[in-house]
């Protein structure tokens, strides 16, 4: 596979392709992470089913949809929460087995893709969100917060501080800062909800972007390019495009799955 071009397909007889795509300045790797999303075989289709993680062809635990490794992840964090929640201390224990997990991770090479991804340092952010619904940040201390995270984020971007070994330093506790101190900011009654009302669209939509930015985002790096103005494009008619299937395909979908949903015990 070479820089210009790539087809996305296997030849094993035991497997299904899915699909074959040709991409000009993207490189092979890029063009197997955005497109090669239905290339495995049967029983990875069969594990994948169940979020089990598994290593791909790629030698990445991604699923079938590349996007979805997140959810094997939270997959995790439920059971753990479900398991908490049996034994009477749910913030507690969930907070000592996920940083348990994170600092198995970090003391062996686990060669298990389960256990790699399971203990990824991603899951001191699940920390993060647990103690978040525990305790509120002074309002004194709340903008700050916000101004805090914002800058970190952007320094990170700027001066490519990113490392994933690092990220819960890099992103994770930015990211917490702006969560405390908007919080904290809507529970002590400042927080603009009548001027960020448009915005609450693309929340709304959030779940749709999340599954549908990898297609638009590459179509548009493959015909545009990969600089900072194509991104931003990119940005923007994924949002787009999140909010129209968001309205048109999910928004149906849940209003008549409702019935079955009520039907279901408490």
């Amino acid at each position: 596979m070479n820089g210009h071009s790539c087809i996305c397909a296997t030849h094993q007889p035991d497997c299904t392709a899915a699909l074959a795509v040709h991409l000009r300045h993207v490189s092979g790797r890029d063009c197997w992470r955005l497109f090669s999303i239905f290339v495995q075989c049967r029983n990875t289709h069969q594990i994948a089913l169940f979020f089990i993680p598994y290593w791909d062809q790629t030698g990445h635990v991604w699923p079938l949809m590349v996007v979805g490794w997140t959810l094997n992840l939270e997959m995790f964090f439920y059971i753990v929460f479900a398991a908490a929640v049996f034994l009477g201390r749910p913030i507690l224990f969930t907070s000592l087995a996920l940083a348990s997990m994170v600092i198995l991770g970090y003391t062996f090479d686990l060669k298990n893709a389960a256990l790699n991804l399971w203990s990824s340092n991603l899951l001191l952010e699940f920390i993060a969100g647990l103690l978040l619904s525990r305790f509120v940040l002074p309002g004194k201390i709340s903008l700050i917060a916000v101004i805090l995270g914002v800058t970190g984020l952007a320094a990170s971007n700027v001066f490519s501080l990113f490392d994933p070994e690092y990220r819960i330093l890099v992103w994770g506790i930015p990211a917490f800062l702006i969560v405390a101190g908007c919080l904290s900011l809507e529970k002590r009654g400042y927080w603009p909800s009548a001027q960020l009302k448009p915005i609450q669209l693309i929340g709304d939509a959030s779940y749709s972007l999340y599954l549908s930015h990898v297609f638009w985002t590459a179509a548009v790096h493959k015909f545009f390019g990969n600089a900072f103005l194509p991104s931003a494009i990119g940005l923007i008619v994924a949002v787009v495009c999140a909010i129209a299937i968001f309205r048109l395909v999910e928004k149906p979908l849940l209003k008549s799955m409702k019935p079955l949903v009520s039907r279901l015990p408490a």
